[in-house]
């Protein structure tokens, strides 16, 4: 390197010193700058509460005020000593170093001068730079960037720095408010800032998060002096007082919160800081609908149930649930100890239920491990059994005989109706059989129903049982039958049955005996009207009344008659019927019928008929024929009674001799 050089590199260190003794100037000189500004703003704003306007000003007068500093006094430095933008060229920095060098001011400069403006091609060449290697060598020992002290330069600007550090520090000491509160209203300049109370709200709350729809529970409490009588929590929601507990503490309650919420306190028109209340989403039922499928055979139609919890269903009827939740990760639907899991937020469920039963309904919460719960009850209407109610009544002629009437009812429907009886012989022997008494229809039904015993093939102590059976229309269990109340019909032993039999032999004489009294006195009457008939000093209207009481009498006398056969044939039949009579003893019964059935011919009605129209006519003549005829016929059916009297004696001679021989 020759000696030219060596000076050259000499002048360039001192040049980078320059711009490195620039930037540590400049940076003092920001940072007093920023110190003494932002002492400045944050003051006038903690001293003077501005508004939104004046803050902004005073920020962005603050940065572009530090900015150009920095920007002159800094950032241009750095930029040079790394050679962006102009920088001081070494004909300059050869004046600078001649301020610190004034020996060889000019022979520095009148070398570097003579050096560009040499030229190879000169004549003079050589001489010349001999010369300036000469002058070079003489000023290349000389360290030129010693002569800068960076820290003697800026020990100055120390003095003034300090006492702006030495008050920040104790501010922040003795009065922290100014950095803090002024820094944060400059800073937040858009924020509106209220004036801080005389104390402080402190909020307890007795839950840090609660569960969406809960109610939040808190506490305030106020610390400082000059504390408000009442305080007020304002949200959204509205303004309500709060509750005042002791002196300093107040109590309150945001009820149902069921999304993010926030609010503040305000007491003698200052007011708290925002707070929030953190809500955890609740797993919940949106939607709960029940579709009741009946059973057909009820004839109801489906019926669709909107938020449905306790049920009461027909038996046998078909629930499908369709259930929408939210908020959750999983729901269990249980019913009684069946329990299917679904892991979605809508689904359904279908069952068909015959008995009671118990439902829960389990909620998995999806952000929590909570599980809420919710019960319900299926009430079951059973189908019942069907009722009857029967009454018998017994033939008072034939023994064999009953009647009964009924009502048959049922919750739902009635089917059909069976008549059951079962004949059990003296043996043991049971025949059992069944009649229909025909179908039924709707929930009431009354019947009539009549069976004679008789026409089947009876022995002396048979034993028959009998009762009814209802059905009903269950379509889910199949049709459920009812039993009536059990009859019962006893057929009597062959001495019972002589015994009864000697009990109508004593009402037949009985019966005959007063039919006979019955003829004698109406041909006595007969004779007293015959008598009377023919006096005229009797009115026609007594006559007419005589005619007319012969008649009902001998209407009586047919008819008890003709009761007497019908009692003595049913007699007959039924011993005939449980126990075989002989062949002459129903000859004679025969016989008895035959003169009973002569007896009550319509030959005595005809002739009072004809007397009492010739009466009306007044015939005495022919009046007088007509009693005779009547006469003869009474006196015919005397004899006729007393034949047979003779022949019913005879027969019941004979059914003795038949009872003792069997």
């Amino acid at each position: 390197m020759s000696s030219y050089d060596l000076l050259l590199s000499q002048i360039d260190s001192f040049i980078r010193k320059f711009y490195k003794n620039q930037i540590v100037k400049g940076l003092l000189l920001f940072l007093g700058i920023f110190l003494f500004s932002f002492l400045l703003v944050i003051s006038l704003e903690f001293l003077g509460r501005f508004n939104s306007y004046v803050r902004a000003v005073l920020f962005f007068s603050f940065l572009l005020g530090n900015g150009i500093v920095f920007y002159k006094y800094i950032l241009i430095p750095v930029l040079r000593l790394n050679s962006f933008g102009e920088r001081i060229n070494r004909y300059q920095a050869s004046n600078i170093i001649g301020k610190y060098f004034p020996n060889i001011s000019d022979r520095l400069l009148n070398t570097l001068q003579l050096s560009d403006q040499m030229d190879e091609n000169s004549a003079d060449y050589e001489l010349l730079n001999a010369s300036v290697q000469q002058r070079s060598s003489s000023m290349g020992s000389i360290p030129f960037a010693d002569s800068i002290n960076i820290k003697e330069n800026n020990k100055k600007y120390f003095s003034w720095l300090l006492p702006i550090f030495l008050f920040l520090i104790a501010l922040g000491i003795f009065k922290p408010g100014v950095i803090t509160q002024g820094t944060e209203r400059v800073v937040n300049f858009s924020t509106e800032f209220k004036i801080p109370p005389p104390f402080t709200f402190n909020l307890i709350s007795l839950t840090p998060e609660i569960e969406e729809g809960d109610n939040y529970n808190f506490t305030l409490e106020l610390l400082g002096d000059d504390l408000p009588k009442k305080v007020f929590i304002e949200s959204e929601r509205g303004r309500f007082i709060l509750t005042k507990v002791t002196k300093n503490t107040f109590k309150g309650s945001i009820v149902q919160v069921r999304k993010e919420l926030i609010f503040h306190f305000e007491a003698n028109n200052f007011e708290s800081q925002n707070f929030s209340v953190h809500v955890l989403s609740k797993a919940s039922i949106t939607r709960i609908q029940a579709k009741l499928n009946y059973p057909a055979y009820l004839g109801l139609e489906s019926e669709t149930i909107d938020n449905a919890s306790d049920l009461t269903v027909y038996e046998g009827s078909e629930i499908t649930w369709n259930i929408s939740t939210k908020n959750t990760k999983r729901v269990d639907f249980q019913l009684n100890k069946n329990v299917k899991s679904f892991n979605t937020t809508g689904f359904s469920f279908s069952t068909v239920l015959i008995d009671n039963a118990q439902g829960l309904i389990s909620l998995h919460n999806s952000t929590t491990s909570k599980v809420d719960s919710n019960f319900f009850n299926i009430d079951v209407i059973k189908d019942e059994f069907p009722h009857i109610q029967v009454i018998e009544e017994k033939d008072t002629l034939k023994n064999g005989v009953r009647f009964f009437t009924g009502k048959t009812s049922d919750d739902y429907g009635l089917t059909s109706l069976l008549f059951v009886y079962s004949i059990t012989s003296e043996k043991g022997d049971i025949r059992t059989k069944k009649i229909n008494v025909g179908s039924l229809s709707g929930t009431e039904s009354s019947f009539d129903f009549a069976v004679d015993f008789r026409k089947e093939q009876l022995q002396l102590k048979d034993k028959i049982s009998y009762y009814f059976l209802v059905f009903d229309n269950d379509g889910v269990n199949g049709s459920k039958k009812t039993k009536s109340r059990m009859f019962s019909y006893h057929l009597p032993s062959l001495n019972d049955l002589n015994e009864i039999r000697e009990e109508n032999r004593s009402e037949t004489r009985e019966d005959m005996f007063a039919l006979m009294k019955q003829a004698e006195k109406f041909k006595k009457d007969l004779d007293r009207l015959r008598k009377e008939a023919m006096d005229s000093k009797e009115s026609s209207w007594q006559k007419q009344q005589q005619v007319n009481q012969l008649k009902e009498e001998q209407k009586n006398l047919i008819e008890n008659l003709q009761k007497m056969q019908e009692n003595m044939q049913q007699s007959i039949e039924e011993k005939h019927q449980l126990s075989e009579l002989d062949k002459e003893i129903l000859e004679q019964q025969e016989l008895i019928n035959n003169l009973l059935e002569e007896l009550m011919d319509d030959e005595l009605k005809d002739l009072l008929d004809e007397l009492e129209k010739l009466m009306q006519e007044q015939n005495k003549d022919k009046m007088d024929e007509k009693f005779d005829e009547l006469e003869m016929s009474s006196e015919d059916m005397k004899k006729q009674l007393d034949r047979t009297m003779e022949m019913l004696k005879k027969l019941q001679v004979n059914e003795k001799i038949d009872e003792i021989e069997n």
